[in-house]
This record gives structure tokens, C-alpha cells and sequence, in this order.
């Protein structure tokens, strides 16, 4: 409990420091749609189904909006990601595999709170709203559940770093001038709503006609104390002369959900190459 409010004093901290500097005008302005792809390595800890962390990589997807105006950064980002997640160390004759699916959507309103214009490097900080969800179903006669899921519905608090460069040489070695941005964010919910399978696992009315696998009325409303989802995001974006860009990122999620039954926790590491298109 210490670690996550001292966690969410840093990013208050931090803002708060921001806000002690005027904005400038001289941001540069742009309009992004990009597309990513890459690898995305999850990890699930929870008590429904087995005390053993399930591993693995899965493929991942993103498709992003973002825009940047002389005061303010607005991104939408959506991140999926599917596949098979196994226990440390199990054979691949062992029959006790997980599939997880892996939903991540992020809005980001941020406020431009510090610049210095002839290093060209910009501060942002502003609200985040955020929907996840990550689905598990299990491979396995020795479970005593086959289907368990997390979701929840968040608004708090984001902060983001960028900070362009340019590269004539590498080491000793002359270059042709190259652009490079350089960027990072951390997110931060304040208040969550969290669903959760029910105890036994499996919803009371999926075996009645028209029933549904998610059990909607099994939630809780979830503060900082009681919920715990630190996103981190770093990237390192080449620059073309078209004002398009080519993008290396890693996105680490950590979820940890605390009900009265059956908390888990979850981790998502995906290293992502994305294409940028520019339109403005």
C-alpha cells in the first residue's frame, strides 16, 4: 500500500511542479494515425484457478490517434493482443495451457506545463480515462475453473515526456543529419470500477437460456488503495522527411486487482514497431 500512494504522490509531485511553467506556442503541431505490431509478453498470477504464474508471448496489435496543438496533447490508443499462455517450465506434453485475450483502450487530454524550446524537449500532464479487459480460458482437466476475466473502467491521472534530437554522427562516425524523437508517459487511475468472475468462477446464469459469460453484478468500486494499474510507455520514433515516423515502443502494464475473493495479477510487456502516418 505504501509503494502505490507513494507512486501516485510522485506523479501528483510531478505535475504540480509542471504547472509552475507557462506554455509556449512554440510546440511542434502535428496529427498521427498510426498502426503497430510486435510481441507482447504476459503474465497472470490469480487464485481461482491455480497458484502458478501462466507465461507467454502473444502477438499484439495497436491502431493510435494523436494530436498535438500549440497547448495541448490529445491521444486514443487502442492495444490487442491474443494467444496461448502456459505455467514456468511446463512440458509440451503437459495439457494445462491458458488462452488470454488482452484489451487496452486509453484516452489521454494533456496539458503542455513545461517546454524548453531550444532543446526541444516538452512536459505534458492531464487526465487519462482507460478501459481493459483480459479474458482467460483454460486448457486443462485439473482446473477447478475454465474461464475467469478481469475488467475495469478508469480515470486518473497521466504525465508524458518528449524530447526531439538530432543525430550527425554515431560515435566517431559522420552521419547525414537524422531526427529522432524520443518520448515517455506513465498513467495512473485515481477511481476504478473492476469486474470480476464470481467465486465459484463460472456466472449463475450462463446455463439459463440467453445467459451470458460475464457476471456484471460481481464488481467493486476500486481507489488507488484497492486498485492498482501502473502503465508505463517508452519510444523512440525516427523521423522522416514527409513528416511521417517510424516508431520502436514498449508498453509495460501492470494490473492488480484486490476484491474479497479471488484477486489476480496481471503483466503486459509489448515491444512494438509502429508506422506513423502524418496528416496536417
Amino acid at each position: 500500500m505504501k509503494k502505490r500512494l507513494l507512486t501516485l504522490l510522485t506523479i501528483i509531485g510531478f505535475s504540480s511542479s509542471l504547472l509552475a511553467s507557462s506554455p509556449s506556442d512554440s510546440i511542434p503541431k502535428y496529427v498521427y494515425l498510426a498502426f503497430g505490431g510486435g510481441l507482447n509478453r504476459t503474465s497472470v498470477n490469480e487464485t481461482l484457478n491455480t497458484s502458478l504464474s501462466y507465461t507467454g508471448f502473444t502477438p499484439g496489435f495497436s491502431v493510435e490517434y494523436s494530436m498535438a496543438t500549440s497547448k495541448m496533447y490529445v491521444e486514443l490508443r487502442n492495444v490487442f493482443s491474443i494467444g496461448s499462455l502456459s505455467p514456468y517450465k511446463a512440458g509440451s506434453n503437459f495439457n494445462n495451457t491458458m488462452q488470454n485475450i488482452y484489451e487496452n483502450i486509453n484516452l489521454n487530454a494533456l496539458w503542455l506545463l513545461y517546454k524548453k524550446p531550444e532543446s526541444k524537449f516538452y512536459t505534458y500532464a492531464g487526465p487519462m480515462v482507460s478501459g481493459k479487459v483480459q479474458v482467460r480460458g483454460k486448457n486443462s482437466n485439473i482446473s477447478n475453473s475454465a474461464y475467469t476475466y478481469d475488467i475495469s473502467a478508469s480515470f486518473g491521472l497521466a504525465a508524458k515526456v518528449d524530447k526531439y534530437v538530432k543525430i550527425d554522427h554515431i560515435f566517431s562516425w559522420p552521419i547525414n543529419e537524422q531526427n529522432f524523437k524520443l518520448g515517455a508517459s506513465i498513467s495512473y487511475p485515481l477511481v476504478s470500477n473492476v469486474w470480476l468472475q464470481p467465486y465459484s468462477g463460472i456466472t449463475k446464469n450462463i446455463a439459463q437460456e440467453g445467459g451470458m459469460l460475464l457476471d456484471l453484478s460481481n464488481s467493486y468500486f476500486g481507489y488507488f488503495l484497492n486498485y492498482t494499474n501502473i502503465e508505463v510507455n517508452l519510444a523512440v520514433a525516427y523521423l522522416l522527411k514527409n513528416k511521417n515516423a517510424i516508431e520502436l515502443s514498449y508498453m509495460h502494464d501492470y494490473n492488480s486487482t484486490q476484491p474479497k475473493h479471488n484477486p489476480s495479477k496481471t503483466l503486459n510487456q509489448m515491444l512494438s514497431l509502429k508506422l506513423y502516418f502524418n496528416f496536417k
